[in-house]
């Protein structure tokens, strides 16, 4: 098991991080300035905490009560920056070669052209990284940090600076490789949809801290904290009271005042207790006219609207709804958004139509953080900002 222990004050944040982890690809994820790539350079030894400590493959890295600090060149971990940081003046062949000083020149070439075959770069040995398109420059510097074969692998952002078929296709060969080699990763990334294809974990981190460790499909669907909520793209997101009825739990938003069932089973709540719960835009449902009844009985909230706005994105469309008996007033009233695929909007001709029933299951609400007591008396949470914001 590898721990990341650490503290480190800096003039604008303190990184404060603890968490484990195995033969695996974790994600950092989180807003600029989160501290994201500045764990990856204590990691890496070029960051040095206040205190902590780090263990990789069992190999003690760091530890501030011991007086441990191995020196980066002594550490055996790969590491990938977002700008890539080829030496000018190298070949491809040198600049991969650079980190094996003291190895026999033939444990060199002979680790050279396992580099070459795996990250296909027969032919560029002899050109300058000025001569190599984005995705070659990429691949270069990926296979100087597997040379030294790492006990560590480290990304920081290395897709970020290229356009997105070249994006999508190194993400693919990245994956071909961890699956290869069984490498431990920590890969920083601001791109969600990169995270949840490269990584078994995602870490959320939001000024110098972490918010939420955990699978990518329970840090979407379950997010611990409300910015976790943010971050991963929950716009649907209110403040209501917790209330119990024939059919089960539900909570009363007080910026929409609409009921949203909640789920049942495994959980526990508390009647008149204020809470934060969010709906994932895409996991809300738009019902075809005449379908209402045909759904009864099910466990979701059904819920009328009206379009007030929308945008395309090309393969999606977000679409902004005012609820009826929700107040205000005014195309700028949003109550709710909805994702949509292309396809499904051709599908249900929602062009053609302003007013919708909107289906959401219980299972797709989710109480946000903990809960607040139905006496409460200091502040209440801020107010949150509309959805369009």
């Amino acid at each position: 098991m590898n721990q990341v222990r650490l503290l480190k004050h800096l003039p604008r944040t303190t990184l404060d991080l603890d968490f484990t982890f195995g033969q695996e690809t974790i994600a950092l994820f989180g807003p600029s300035g989160a501290g994201k790539s500045l764990t990856l350079q204590a990691i890496a030894g070029l960051l040095r905490p206040d205190s902590g400590r780090i263990v990789i493959n069992g190999t003690l890295l760091y530890d501030g009560e011991q007086n441990v600090a191995l020196p980066p060149q002594a550490r055996r971990i790969g590491y990938v920056m977002q700008d890539f940081a080829l030496f000018p003046h190298l070949s491809v062949a040198e600049n991969i070669v650079f980190g094996l000083d003291g190895l026999p020149r033939r444990e060199q070439q002979a680790r050279l052209a396992e580099m070459v075959s795996l990250l296909r770069l027969e032919g560029l040995e002899g050109r300058r990284p000025r001569q190599l398109s984005g995705g070659q420059q990429q691949r270069v510097a990926l296979a100087r940090a597997l040379i030294i074969r790492p006990s560590l692998l480290l990304l920081d952002e290395p897709f970020a600076a290229l356009d997105t078929p070249m994006r999508a296709r190194l993400r693919r060969e990245l994956l071909t490789v961890q699956r290869q080699l069984q490498l431990p990763t920590i890969l920083v990334t601001h791109d969600l949809a990169e995270a949840h294809m490269l990584a078994e974990r995602i870490a959320v981190l939001d000024e110098g801290r972490l918010l939420q460790i955990g699978a990518p499909a329970e840090v979407l669907r379950r997010p611990a904290a409300l910015n976790v909520a943010r971050f991963t793209g929950a716009r649907n997101i209110f403040l209501g009271r917790l209330q119990r009825d024939e059919s089960g739990w539900q909570m009363i938003s007080r910026r929409a005042t609409l009921p949203l069932r909640l789920p049942s089973e495994g959980s526990v709540y508390h009647d008149g207790i204020l809470a934060q719960c969010m709906v994932r835009p895409e996991h809300i449902t738009l019902v075809r006219p005449g379908e209402e009844p045909r759904r009864a009985g099910r466990r979701e909230t059904l819920l009328q609207g009206t379009i007030v706005e929308e945008l395309d994105h090309g393969l999606s469309h977000s679409l902004f709804f005012h609820l009826d008996n929700a107040g205000g007033t005014g195309p700028e009233h949003v109550d709710l958004e909805v994702e949509l695929s292309h396809r499904s909007y051709e599908l249900l001709g929602v062009v053609q139509r302003r007013q919708w029933t909107l289906a959401i299951k219980e299972e797709d609400v989710h109480l946000i953080g903990p809960a607040i007591p139905p006496h409460f008396e200091g502040p209440a949470p801020q107010p949150l900002p509309s959805i369009l914001e």
